[in-house]
Formats: C-alpha cells, sequence, structure tokens
C-alpha cells in the first residue's frame, strides 16, 4: 500500500490512505476560507498523520512563504505540530519531511532539529498540547467503539463530553481538534458521517451549533473517495468560529464523471448555501436547500407516525441471544406444540411470502405476566433447552435461574395481534402485513400495530414512495443502496392523519399496494399529502442519491424510541 497518502481504520488493523487530489481540495477549502494561503507564520495542527498525506502538502505551501534567512527562525519550530502514534509511520514520516527540508535549503543540522518539534509519535486525545491553531487538517483514525480498548476508552469518555455512546473514535478527535482553534482557525477533517446522523453524534452536533459555525459539509459517501472496496462513508467537514455565517453544503453521487474540484468551497454553485445550519443536537439533514424547506413543510404540517392515529405504536421483533437454539427451520421434534411460535423474518416479508415455516422456541407462558415457563410443565421443552444450557448459560442475559430465556420477553399479546411487518434492512418500500395475528416478528423486523388506522391502508402508506425517501434520508445508507427502518428513522417519520384520507381513497390506496401498482400508490399519496401542506408546494422528488437527512429534530429522536429494542411498556404491545 503506498505511504503518499494518509491512513484511515475502517478494522482495528486496516489502513486505507487519502487520495492526494482529496487532501488538495480540503487545503484549498482551508485557504479560501481563511482568505490567504498557509504561510510559515501560522501554527498548523495534524492530529493523525500517518505517513504524511497532509503533513508533506502542508509543509510544501508553508515552505513556499519562507523567506530565504528564514531556517534559524525559532517561532519555525511551532508552525507545524503532527501526532501520530504508529511507530513505523513515525519513523517514515520524520525521514520524509528532513527529506522535504533538506531539499528545500534547510542546512542539514536544523533539519532533524524542526522535526523533532513537529512530530511527535503520541496519542493526540491525551497528548500536552500548546493552544490555539490557525488551521487543524487532516483524516483522524475510524476505529468503531468495539475496537477501542476498553482502558483508552474510558479515559476518552472522561476527557470528552462528547464521547459517549457508541461512538467512533472520530468524534473526540473532532472536539479536541475544535477547541484547539484560535478565534480565526479554521478545521477541516475528512471523517465517517455517521456521527452528522446517529444518536450518539448528538453531543458533538449540540458542541458544533453552540460554539462553531459549520462552513461546509460535503457528503462523499456515494463517491468512492477511498475505492469501490472501502464502505468509508466520508464527508469533508470545515468549521470555524464564525458562527452566523451561511454554511456551504453538497452530497457528491459519483466522481466517475464530476471531478471533486467542481465543489471548490467558494467557486461554485454546486454547493448549496445554507443561512443557517442544524441548530441544537439535531440530525444534520438535507445538504440540497429545497429538500430542507420541503422537510421543514412537512415537520411543521404533518405528524409523526405514532401521533397519526390512536393506538399507532411500533417496536422490533424478539431478539434470542442464541438464533441457533431459539429459532428452528421447522417443527422441533420432541418440543411440545403450544411452546413453538410461527415466525416472521425479514427474508419472508422481502421475498413476499406471508411466513417460511420458522419457528420460535418459546421459553416464556403464553399469557400476559412475562414470566417464564416452568420447564417441568414442558418435558419436551426441557430436554431440548438442556441439550444448550451450556452454551445458553454463558450468554450476558443468563442469570440465577433465567438461563433459558430470549433477550426480549415475548409478548403473548403482540403475538395475537394484526401487525405490520418492516424489515430493518431493505432497499425501501418493503412493507408485510400479518393480517391475523398468528406471527411473532424476528429481531430483523420491526412491527406497527395501531387502533386508529386499518393496517393494509397504513402498509399502503408506508410502501410509498414518499415515505421511503424519508427513511432513505434519514438513514445512513448501506452498500447496494439498503437503509435502515430503525427505530429512530421510524420515530422521525410523518405521514398523513388518517383523518386525512377519505373513504374513496382507501379503496384506491389498498387496491393498488394489493397490485403492486407503485405509480399509483404514490400519486395518491402524494395529493393526500399536497392536500394537508395546503396546496402550496410541488412535492419534493429530488433523487435520494443528492440527499442525506430530510427531518427536522424531534422529540421521538431521543427518549421514547431509544435504541432499537420495542417502543412499549412491557408487558403491552
Amino acid at each position: 500500500m503506498s505511504e503518499s497518502g494518509k491512513r484511515k481504520q475502517t478494522e482495528p488493523n486496516a489502513e486505507v490512505f487519502t487520495p492526494a487530489p482529496v487532501v488538495a481540495y480540503m487545503l484549498d477549502a482551508v485557504e479560501t476560507a481563511r482568505g490567504r494561503p498557509f504561510s510559515c507564520h501560522d501554527r498548523i495542527l495534524e492530529p493523525s498523520a500517518g505517513a504524511g498525506a497532509f503533513v508533506l502538502p502542508v509543509l510544501d505551501r508553508i515552505l513556499a512563504t519562507l523567506p530565504e534567512d528564514g531556517w534559524d527562525d525559532p517561532a519555525l519550530a511551532r508552525v507545524l505540530l503532527a501526532f501520530e502514534t504508529n511507530p513505523g509511520h513515525v519513523a517514515t514520516l520524520r525521514r520524509a519531511v528532513v527529506a522535504r527540508l533538506v531539499g528545500a535549503g534547510c542546512p542539514v543540522a536544523r533539519a532533524p532539529e524542526l522535526v523533532a518539534a513537529w512530530i511527535r509519535g503520541e496519542d493526540f486525545l491525551l497528548a500536552e498540547i500548546e493552544r490555539p491553531f490557525d488551521a487543524v487538517v487532516g483524516n483522524p483514525p475510524y476505529v468503531r467503539f468495539d475496537a477501542i480498548a476498553k482502558a483508552d476508552a474510558a479515559e476518552y469518555q472522561r476527557r470528552y463530553p462528547t464521547f459517549r455512546g457508541r461512538c467512533d473514535l472520530c468524534v473526540p478527535f473532532i472536539e479536541r481538534s475544535l477547541s484547539l482553534l484560535g478565534p480565526d482557525g479554521t478545521f477541516c477533517f475528512i471523517c465517517s458521517n455517521r456521527f452528522a446522523k446517529s444518536e450518539y453524534g448528538a453531543r458533538l452536533r449540540s458542541r458544533i451549533a453552540e460554539e462553531y459555525r459549520t462552513a461546509l459539509y460535503l457528503n462523499l459517501e456515494h463517491a468512492d473517495v477511498f475505492g469501490k472496496d472501502i464502505a468509508a462513508y466520508p464527508a469533508i467537514l470545515m468549521i470555524d468560529r464564525h458562527r452566523g455565517l451561511p454554511t456551504s453544503a453538497a452530497t457528491v453521487p459519483s466522481l466517475a464523471g464530476t471531478p471533486l474540484s467542481a465543489f471548490r468551497y467558494g467557486k461554485t454553485t454546486r454547493l448549496a448555501t445554507f443561512p443557517e445550519w442544524y441548530p441544537d443536537g439535531a440530525p444534520w439533514a438535507t445538504t440540497d436547500a429545497e429538500a430542507y424547506r420541503f422537510a421543514r413543510q412537512i415537520a411543521g404540517k404533518l405528524p409523526t407516525l405514532t401521533e397519526s392515529a390512536p393506538g399507532t405504536r411500533f417496536g422490533i421483533g424478539v431478539a434470542t441471544g442464541n438464533d441457533a437454539v431459539f429459532v428452528r427451520p421447522e417443527v422441533e421434534p420432541g418440543i411440545e406444540p403450544d411452546c413453538l411460535l410461527p415466525l416472521a423474518t425479514g427474508e419472508d416479508v422481502r421475498a413476499g411470502r406471508r411466513w417460511g415455516g420458522t419457528y420460535l422456541v418459546n421459553p416464556f407462558r403464553p399469557d400476559s405476566s412475562g414470566a417464564l415457563r416452568d420447564l417441568a410443565e414442558r418435558p419436551g421443552l426441557a430436554r431440548y433447552l438442556e441439550k444448550h444450557r451450556a452454551a445458553l448459560s454463558s450468554r450476558f442475559v443468563a442469570r440465577r435461574k433465567e438461563w433459558y430465556r430470549t433477550i426480549d420477553r415475548v409478548s403473548w399479546a403482540l403475538f395475537k395481534t394484526p401487525k405490520i411487518l418492516l424489515p430493518d434492512i431493505q432497499r425501501g418500500g418493503v412493507v408485510g402485513l400479518d393480517a391475523d395475528g398468528s406471527l411473532y416478528p424476528h429481531h430483523n423486523l420491526y412491527w406497527i400495530v395501531s387502533d386508529g388506522w386499518p393496517l393494509p391502508l397504513l402498509a399502503a402508506i408506508l410502501k410509498s414512495g414518499f415515505v421511503t425517501r424519508q427513511i432513505r434520508w434519514a438513514s445512513s445508507e448501506m452498500r447496494g443502496g439498503s437503509i435502515r427502518y430503525q427505530a429512530k428513522n421510524l420515530g422521525l417519520l410523518r405521514i398523513p392523519p388518517r383523518t386525512a384520507v377519505s373513504a374513496g381513497e382507501e379503496c384506491a390506496l389498498v387496491a393498488a399496494s394489493a397490485r403492486n401498482d407503485t405509480e399509483t400508490l404514490d400519486r395518491l399519496v402524494d395529493a393526500i399529502v399536497d392536500r394537508c401542506l395546503g396546496g402550496q408546494t410541488t412535492l419534493y422528488r429530488q433523487p435520494p442519491r443528492q440527499l442525506l437527512l430530510v427531518m427536522e429534530k424531534s422529540p421521538h429522536y431521543r427518549g421514547t424510541h431509544r435504541g432499537t429494542r420495542n417502543a412499549t411498556v412491557p408487558g403491552k404491545i
């Protein structure tokens, strides 16, 4: 792997380097934002230098402004500061910088002194650093929370308030980098865009909104910046302290026909202008100004899913903690029939079948008590579970006499209730219906129940492009175009109220849904939405790949539907 670029960790020990055109774009953007090029009078920080993808081009720009007699200037030792924890990269970078300095005319004895001051083999998040800086640029390591050493994670959490939940490592890198900016300083990272949408990024987004200005947000999750085989989901983020000034934003659908330079900061109409970026801890919404306007309209005039009709609720299916034991592809011989529940799976719904023959081994009583069965009363179930006792007892959820429970309690009331079924991961518009309440959902399915909606009608609306667009915009898109029907995304979803749908429209929608007539379905739903909005707008139908999120901050984003477990009171649907 070439050492001409900067590392980006996508797995605990994996490294992918930032291409030189991306580095050049970011450095140009910072210089444009500052109104002047980098110079030997600046202080510039690179928090995770790798082999020098940013350090070396920054150094070239600095040296271009250095007077011939400037090598002995004591201030030169403060112009650059770079951190790197990989000893191999530190050694490589030091050699490269010495060579670059000597080649530019630096006295041979002076070059190692400067390198010693500029490049530190330390953890940026723990190092003592003298502030402030005029610019912070780079590519922080992308390390998932599970891959961070527990001792390190605990110390990062102690030091950095934004590092909460299951943050990846770029979150504290951003927090500390911003704290080191001077009054006119500019920050620019290429990093994972997950913090912009996820619940764990809310604290960081709040910090940015309260103290800084997002100058540029360029979403590159579709652009294969690091190659087609690297699922990095990156974005270029530029921030300064000039609160109140506008934000430039765009989503780059591909770099195949359009170079990154076409999105130059301050020099192109390809970047939309937002007079105000997202306030508080709101998920960062669309990079498209028209979609943002439409999002504000539907957020102001349409109810959320749970507010759209009385008794409308949603949750996720059962997580067992050991599907190999609890999920069986057919009737398990010897287990009492009343201990086996027909289990609906995401594969069933995506395939368009009502049920694929899978069963859930249910260790709970068939009532509203939520209590485990007495195994003495079901010897067949007892024999089956005892065969797997070692595996079941080793789970975190197993405790005391509850060694044979599933992670989630099985709700008998949910089993017996008609419900809509939504695969968590899908391309959009895939909706199933358990019309008679004879199936139990697996944990890869979200369920929706309602007292006020006829479920076939609500299912038809959920199939519409209007709903799919919202979920797609609110979701972190996965490779292959799949999106997530997570609890937070369903909580943000806006739909027409039940009272807005006439009897004639109900019949037409259900009929269109039954025959998979998406064109008619979309036309009917869009007409209802337009009527709810007062007929004052043309419905926004921008292709989804041009967008990120399109939802305003909602009370449902945090709180009631936190996480992915059932959004219900125990013992109730």
